[in-house]
């Protein structure tokens, strides 16, 4: 992929990812029975018309990881929110592996992010959670919005 990829929010608002960002997050799919799960954050510009996903950090050493499992590192999200919000980045989600070809959000992965959506202290209408599967196509990433009582998948 050379250019960016483009979601439809809603009737205002448009995601954008970067290259940059798609290359680093499909960097580390699942291809094989022994690879764990990896993740990290979404960072991105904001207006009231675009939310522009320019960096994706992780994953990272204190990351606690398994074939079917993700557990990042409290310390470093943190640390990467203080780091980027200094140079006018904002947090907007999540992103991790699955094993699957096609990935979908689990029930875990919807309550992890409502819960973070809840807790977080933000002027947002929905988290971005993007799942990245093996399939090597626009397939294998899911899109998702989530907020505290929904969990809406984009397309391009």
């Amino acid at each position: 992929m050379k250019n960016e990829l483009k979601y439809k929010i809603n009737n205002i608002q448009n995601l954008s990812i970067t290259a940059e960002v798609y290359h680093h997050i499909v960097a580390h799919r699942q291809l094989n029975d022994k690879q764990e799960e990896s993740g990290g954050q979404l960072f991105a510009y904001i207006d009231r018309y675009n939310v522009n996903i320019i960096k994706a950090t992780g994953p990272n050493k204190l990351d606690k990881r398994g074939r079917f499992s993700f557990l990042p590192s409290i310390f470093y999200q943190r640390q990467e929110i203080q780091h980027f919000y200094c140079k006018g980045l904002h947090y907007v989600g999540d992103w991790h592996t699955h094993p699957e070809v096609f990935p979908k959000p689990s029930r875990i992965d919807i309550y992890s992010m409502q819960k973070a959506f809840q807790k977080s202290q933000h002027d947002l209408q929905w988290f971005i959670m993007i799942i990245v599967g093996q399939d090597n196509s626009l397939d294998g990433l899911s899109v998702n919005l989530i907020n505290h009582t929904e969990c809406i998948r984009l397309y391009s």
